[in-house]
């Protein structure tokens, strides 16, 4: 049985998850290395972070991400945490990663105070589409 653990991401994980960022845009057709360790430092732990990182391991190795925000849910009036990627290596897919990346994203939109966490799926992603449904969301959020 393989060890999952999920963490906050830190600066030294940077280069890991612009990899995995990379290699998520070029699996939704953008061929661009465009995800730099240098921006993904600037932006999540600058002095103005403005995205935030999760990271998941499995037996000690980087296999996955998330990516999130706080923000904001008017329909409840309330903070929101907006997932901007979750990603979990092909080789690391069905060990259970995945759900805990999902599992840290729901504590810490608790620690935030949030009522709401939401997301976007490209409709072509079946894969993904069946797995946030197995984890209850709707198509209104994830």
């Amino acid at each position: 049985m393989s060890a999952i653990r999920v963490r906050p991401g830190e600066p030294g994980d940077a280069a890991e998850v612009a990899r995995m960022a990379n290699a998520l845009n070029r699996a939704l057709g953008v061929d661009v290395d465009s995800f730099t360790p240098e921006r993904l430092r600037e932006d999540a732990y600058g002095p103005k972070p403005i995205v935030s990182v999760l990271l998941g391991e499995v037996d000690g190795k980087a296999a996955g991400y998330a990516l999130y925000h706080a923000g904001y849910d008017s329909d409840v009036a309330a903070p929101s945490l907006i997932v901007v990627d979750l990603y979990v290596e092909p080789d690391a897919r069905g060990r259970g990663l995945g759900r805990a990346l999902m599992a840290g994203l729901a504590e810490e939109a608790l620690r935030l105070g949030a009522r709401s966490m939401t997301g976007g799926v490209l409709d072509a992603n079946a894969k993904a589409l069946a797995f946030y449904r197995s984890l209850g969301a709707s198509d209104d959020g994830v």
